[in-house]
């Protein structure tokens, strides 16, 4: 079926390949602070709802996992569920190196004993990390992750485009823009692997227009 056929815009319709984990930052840093103006989980949550109508929209399959939270869900079906399963206090360190290693390690996994034709039909993983603060641990680290992840998917033959990761910053400390430009330089086109750096502004839930999750601009980052 065509994706005219079902509704779908064409421009969305590669996300029904995919199964889209939304991997979340709610580490202690994340909460909203209204005295000081900081609505880093309100506008965490506004930036999850606004990509995950675009995915639920296009027919594609989401999940969602956090940093440090046990809450989880395999199959998002729809916005009140997701902001449901957001209604928590933000608790907790950083760990995204080690939350990165481990939906990467297992989607390798998956293809460790596949032959060549369930390969190319396994859905590809779109991960995509919404966080405010620079990772515990070295940025080496995660970059080795991800190139150490791109040369198995070589070493197994899996199409490149199989995997993408993007980190989207939410708020504006300049540190971790910094921290994620880096990322995005070093690894631009490195073994192939499909990646993102975007920026989440923290005037969102204020002007939407600003957004880069707002109107066509989302799809920069999905």
């Amino acid at each position: 079926m065509e994706p005219q056929e079902r509704g779908v815009e064409p421009v969305y319709f590669q996300l029904t390949r995919y199964v889209t984990v939304f991997l979340v930052d709610d580490s202690t840093s994340m909460e909203d602070i209204p005295q000081f103006e900081i609505h880093n989980w309100s506008e965490t949550i506004s930036a999850l709802v606004e990509c995950a109508s675009l995915i639920l929209g296009a027919r594609g399959r989401l999940k969602v996992h956090f940093f440090n939270s046990p809450r989880s869900k395999e199959n998002i079906s729809g916005i009140d569920e997701l902001r449901d399963l957001c209604r928590f206090q933000p608790r907790g360190d950083t760990p995204t190196y080690q939350r990165l290693k481990r939906h990467l390690d297992e989607f390798i996994e998956a293809f460790e004993h596949l032959n060549a034709s369930q390969r190319e039909a396994h859905p590809g993983l779109n991960l995509i990390i919404f966080t405010d603060g620079a990772p515990e641990g070295l940025f080496e680290d995660i970059e080795e992750v991800i190139v150490d992840t791109a040369i198995e998917l070589n070493r197994l033959k899996v199409d490149k485009y199989k995997l993408g990761i993007q980190f989207v910053q939410i708020g504006n400390d300049e540190s971790v823009t910094n921290f994620f430009e880096r990322i995005d330089n070093d690894i631009r086109g490195e073994h192939g692997l499909k990646r993102d750096v975007s920026n989440f502004p923290d005037t969102f839930a204020h002007e939407q227009s600003h957004s880069r999750f707002h109107s066509d601009r989302r799809y920069n980052t999905l």
